[in-house]
């Protein structure tokens, strides 16, 4: 436990607070409208969502929803809380998940608790307050008000003990709760090195279109969060702009992380076509 309380895997990583982590984007791309959260203030919002753990009386393993319907630096920053409290957060698909779905997964993960920010889709709220209306529900946006944790924090954390519970796409049937633990996450972080050390990506940018509550882009915020000198480029969404953040992240210098799936190309090849770059 370094001198910033966060548990040893992190604790790198926040060592200069006043470093960027993270660009915000707006849906535009515009990078003259990003909104720069500095390690200092990344960790603040992290101390606050611990402040919210504590107050809903959640303990070590216990869970909850991380309720967002777009990329959020709350999001990451409840994750982060969940690390100072020993606490584990649990993903709905925004995107895909009906109110019925959304509802399953509250119960199956028997999660105390859901923080909700104003992107979370009505319908899904909806749902899940019908079936658990004495679920506490946390709205997000009153984070900034809250008094940043400074009590005792667990121990760094076990291999074996959970960090994040995320969802199949259930096609072929009910989804099915995927319990990541910190040694899947820690695998993860010694993945990424390994290959992209060599290509001499550090200090790294990553750009970030891909939902949080994918495995992917939970996976790589996670490894940011342990790099140090790693600054996330977050948009709300993947769409057109994507493709300009890139852009002008690597005119501005320094290496360069975009992860891509196929339809990202299929569409970057129609905007070419007409001429909608």
């Amino acid at each position: 436990m370094r001198a910033t309380g966060i548990p040893g895997p992190y604790s790198e990583a926040f060592d200069n607070p006043e470093a960027p982590f993270l660009y915000l984007y707006s849906p535009s791309g515009d990078g003259s409208t990003a909104e720069l959260f500095t390690r200092r203030r990344f960790l603040s919002l992290g101390r606050k969502a611990a402040t919210v753990l504590h107050r809903y009386g959640l303990q070590p393993g216990d869970r909850f929803v991380n309720g967002f319907g777009a990329n959020s630096p709350v999001d990451l920053a409840f994750r982060l809380g969940a690390i100072l409290t020993g606490t584990v957060p649990v993903t709905v698909n925004w995107q895909a998940d009906s109110p019925e779905r959304a509802a399953y997964k509250v119960e199956i993960s028997k999660a105390r608790l859901l923080v909700q920010e104003h992107t979370f889709p009505s319908g899904l709220l909806r749902g899940i307050e019908e079936l658990f209306p004495a679920l506490p529900v946390y709205p997000v946006e009153n984070l900034d008000r809250e008094t940043p944790y400074n009590g005792s924090w667990p121990e760094e954390p076990a291999p074996e003990q959970e960090k994040l519970v995320i969802f199949t796409s259930g096609t072929t049937g009910a989804p099915k709760g995927v319990s990541l633990t910190y040694g899947n996450y820690a695998s993860n972080a010694a993945t990424f090195r390994s290959f992209l050390a060599p290509l001499g990506l550090r200090p790294l940018q990553l750009v970030m279109p891909n939902p949080l509550h994918h495995a992917n882009s939970s996976a790589l915020s996670d490894w940011c969060m342990r790099e140090p000198g790693a600054v996330i480029h977050m948009l709300p969404g993947y769409g057109t702009a994507y493709w300009r953040v890139p852009a002008e992240t690597a005119s501005s210098g320094g290496e360069l992380l975009a992860p891509a799936v196929a339809r990202h190309i299929d569409f970057l090849h129609n905007l070419a076509e007409e001429g909608a770059l």
